[in-house]
């Protein structure tokens, strides 16, 4: 399955099922809560399946108010049902849903952000199935600010009383720090997440958790570093986080870096993939292939098409695994035309 939203003859956005595999998918409009505007916009940005609750999707929709209201969509069999997502009692308006994710014999965790009675931006953590879902404010560490910012991005399952939620927060001096949201079962705690040794003062980005088993789950992001930003794994094992700067590949610049890891995947318990982006010596953007084996983190130049650029601008934004032995990536490039085109890489092959 896959989600996302298009553009009607009249105008509207609606949100975007589609359902198949191989060359053989159908579109379908997704239903939407009661108190939906039909002719003004939704969409879908995140799906999940689990074994006990089916699958989720969340978004947005705008109700007959005029206002942004979180959508939460639950398939069972072949069926999909439309549910308004709740808020906590300090909420004033309606949240962005940023992920959605489901244990894999459990239920499922959704988070986004909102803003409280006050117009500060809080951080939305659900969890929940099926029309059936409680609402939290996201907590955040002892340091953070007076009225902190704070953004959820993306979750992962480990068991169902095993769930992280990881984003960012503003730190005592205001400037962005690393969140991790733990889920036990029956409560939300919120810690500031480690770094390495030789990070600076800028804070760190989190942008994609998994989970390769009940016992083991990764960060991937980006954090400051003395040459400027670089990648970061944060490692779940034993009940505790560490962080490490994964290597770049030997042509990545020395100074002023910028190396984001952006998505993750697990195709077993002893092999993750983590794709996103550095700056080679030519001051060229490279996409960027970390794999762990079981062990350390390696990272490689990815492939890029005949027809790419000497310049090419390639970046991944996403990356999934079918099973062991087959993980693709996707991004994009610029060609020798100046022209950006999609980009494709599969492993192996």
């Amino acid at each position: 399955m896959a989600v996302g939203y298009y553009k009607s003859a009249s105008g509207a956005w609606h949100g975007l099922l589609l359902t198949g595999s191989g060359s053989s998918w159908t579109a379908t409009t997704p239903p939407l809560p009661a108190n939906a505007e039909t002719k003004k916009y939704s969409y879908l940005d995140s799906l999940a399946c689990g074994l006990l609750s089916g699958c989720s999707a969340t978004g947005q929709y705008t109700d007959t108010s005029g206002q942004q209201q979180g959508l939460l969509l639950t398939r069972s069999g072949s069926s999909w049902t439309a549910t308004e997502a709740p808020l906590p009692p300090n909420a004033q308006s309606g949240p962005y849903m940023a992920t959605v994710t489901c244990a894999p014999a459990g239920p499922c965790v959704a988070a986004g952000d909102y803003a409280d009675t006050s117009g500060h931006q809080q951080g939305l953590l659900l969890t929940g199935s099926g029309s059936s879902w409680t609402a939290a404010k996201a907590p955040v560490p002892a340091n953070a600010s007076a009225d902190p910012v704070t953004s959820p991005e993306s979750a992962a399952c480990a068991s169902p009383t095993e769930c992280f939620v990881a984003g960012e927060y503003d730190g005592p001096s205001s400037d962005s720090q690393p969140l991790l949201e733990t889920w036990s079962g029956s409560s939300w705690a919120g810690s500031e997440a480690p770094l390495p040794a030789d990070a600076q003062d800028q804070g760190a980005n989190l942008d994609s958790v998994i989970c390769a088993s009940v016992s083991e789950c990764f960060v991937v992001g980006e954090y400051d570093g003395p040459s400027g930003g670089q990648p970061l794994v944060l490692t779940w094992s034993g009940g505790t986080w560490a962080a490490a700067g994964p290597p770049l590949p030997a042509n990545a610049a020395s100074t002023s870096q910028v190396a984001p890891l952006i998505s993750a995947a697990c195709p077993s318990a002893a092999e993750c993939v983590a794709v996103g982006w550095y700056i080679d010596t030519s001051d060229h953007w490279q996409a960027l292939l970390d794999r762990w084996p079981g062990s350390s983190w390696t990272a490689t130049e990815a492939p890029l098409p005949p027809n790419a650029a000497t310049n090419p601008g390639a970046t991944f934004e996403s990356v999934a695994c079918a099973s062991a032995s087959e993980c693709v990536a996707v991004g994009s490039y610029t060609d020798a035309s100046g022209g950006r085109q999609g980009m494709l890489v599969t492993e192996p092959g």
